[in-house]
């Protein structure tokens, strides 16, 4: 009798572990066949919604993969899964790349700085010395009558330059 109750533990034991694995690994395939549906979906997407919601795109893409990522912790056998994931990934990035390449080339940095500060140097160090009171009025209309002027068409690397010249 307590050999047959030993079993019976072992048994539903070993069959509860089963099904947590099991559990896991149907969790990790459905997370990773989402993100490969996802990035499968973008292509089919046009360019003008394209320029619309690219950030919102770009969020998604990465919460996504991170999901199908996360899913593979616990596993043992992922290799397939991480296989799936990066082929993805592959694809993203190349059409990451394509869809970047259609976009207008973004103003040089040296181009930006033109712009918003006229042909005064600011300097490496950025101190901003040359600006007095004698000038600090025309340097600012300067600035943000450049920044409205160009806000539609600037990248959003472009728009980390120009904090970069707002930050005390």
């Amino acid at each position: 009798m307590k050999n047959l109750k030993f079993l019976l533990i072992t048994f539903l034991t070993t069959l509860g572990l089963t099904s947590c694995t099991n559990e896991k690994k149907t969790n990790a395939e459905k997370a990773v066949a989402s993100y490969e549906m996802y990035v499968d979906s973008i292509s089919k997407v046009n360019t003008l919604e394209l320029k619309i919601a690219w950030d919102s795109i770009e969020n998604m893409h990465q919460n996504r993969k991170m999901a199908a990522e996360n899913a593979l912790q616990d596993l043992e056998d992922r290799k397939e899964l991480e296989g799936k994931i990066l082929v993805s990934s592959d694809k993203y990035d190349l059409y990451k790349a394509s869809y970047l390449a259609q976009l207008p080339n973004s103003v040089s940095k040296n181009e930006i700085r033109m712009g918003l500060f006229g042909n005064d140097d600011i300097g490496s160090d950025m101190t901003f010395n040359w600006v007095n009171k004698d000038n600090i009025l025309k340097v600012y209309d300067n600035f943000v009558a450049n920044v409205e002027k160009n806000k539609d068409t600037y990248s959003r690397e472009d728009w980390d330059e120009v904090k970069l010249y707002t930050k005390p």
